[in-house]
């Protein structure tokens, strides 16, 4: 399979100097590839995992992401009803202003906010009886599932890990399923968090139709 470069969800961008400090701080080699004619590190795609060390590690802003904060805002214009997934790290950040923001959203549009919180107890419920269920099975999964980048790091790096993952769905998923199933909601769901890989999960076989947009903390404060 040909590499693909500094064309995926992750990409180098001109203010990068090669100072090599994304290379140190990535957990997979070869995701990070020197172009030393423009002086320049950039992303290999399709090993890239989207855990977004990357992103941290660089003081100068040459790394930039996507999500759809673009399509979240047409679509919010155009009159689609579209509900909130907040992820709690949101709160933690904002404090008192969370609310306010979730409010002006609610102004542009925005029909019901969920707190993806409650998805993170049925998500530890269904681990817990995972575990309590498989006791006696010496080959049962012992590896909890909350980080898509995690899964990622397994499929290209230590594949026998994947047998090892415990199989229960995320905080996130959790929290789409029990909207979507229990409370009957219709709308267009939205995900608000400071995550890069979940893209990687919302567009999972089993997931797919859950969750429609990722909208990162970064890009809705800009």
């Amino acid at each position: 399979m040909s590499r693909k470069i500094n064309d995926g969800l992750v990409i180098t961008n001109e203010r990068c100097i090669g100072c090599n400090k994304c290379i140190y701080s990535c957990p997979v080699m070869g995701a990070n590839i020197s172009d030393k004619g423009n002086l320049k590190v950039n992303v290999v795609s399709n090993k890239c995992i989207h855990c977004g060390n990357c992103i941290k590690s660089c003081k100068i802003e040459a790394r930039e992401y996507s999500d759809d904060i673009g399509v979240f805002f047409e679509k919010l214009q155009s009159g689609k009803k579209i509900s909130l997934l907040v992820d709690p790290d949101f709160w933690y950040s904002y404090g008192p202003k969370a609310n306010e923001i979730l409010e002006y959203l609610k102004s542009l549009g925005v029909d019901k906010i969920y707190d993806v919180g409650f998805g993170g107890d049925i998500s530890i419920w269904a681990h817990m009886k995972y575990l309590i269920d498989n006791h006696d099975n010496p080959n049962r999964a012992f590896i909890a599932h909350t980080c898509s980048s995690a899964i990622n790091f397994f499929e290209q790096e230590r594949p026998e890990f994947l047998e090892k993952v415990i199989p229960v769905q995320t905080p996130l998923m959790s929290t789409a399923i029990y909207v979507k199933k229990y409370l009957r909601d219709g709308n267009l769901l939205a995900y608000i968090s400071p995550c890069v890989s979940v893209w990687d999960e919302m567009r999972e076989f089993s997931n797919r139709g859950l969750v429609d947009m990722n909208v990162t903390i970064g890009h809705l404060m800009d």
